[in-house]
């Protein structure tokens, strides 16, 4: 896992599978984080005729759930 910061943000790269960017949405205490940017370091092969929209979306909640365990 790389971890850097560079203009307001937190970026997280994990070398082939994804990289990502996140954000605080305000200064306060519980403010929560927010994705800027999100991108995937693999391709899935076979038929994907109609998963797109369902696998980029369940792709997405297990980044953001491995991301958040790690903070």
């Amino acid at each position: 896992l790389i971890c850097t910061t560079a203009d307001g943000r937190v970026f997280f790269t994990v070398p082939k599978l994804f990289e990502c960017s996140l954000c605080l949405r305000g200064g306060k205490k519980d403010d929560g984080w927010f994705f800027v940017h999100v991108e995937f370091l693999f391709n899935v092969g076979g038929d994907r005729t109609g998963m797109e929209g369902t696998l980029r979306r369940a792709l997405l909640l297990h980044v953001w759930s491995r991301v958040f365990s790690t903070l």
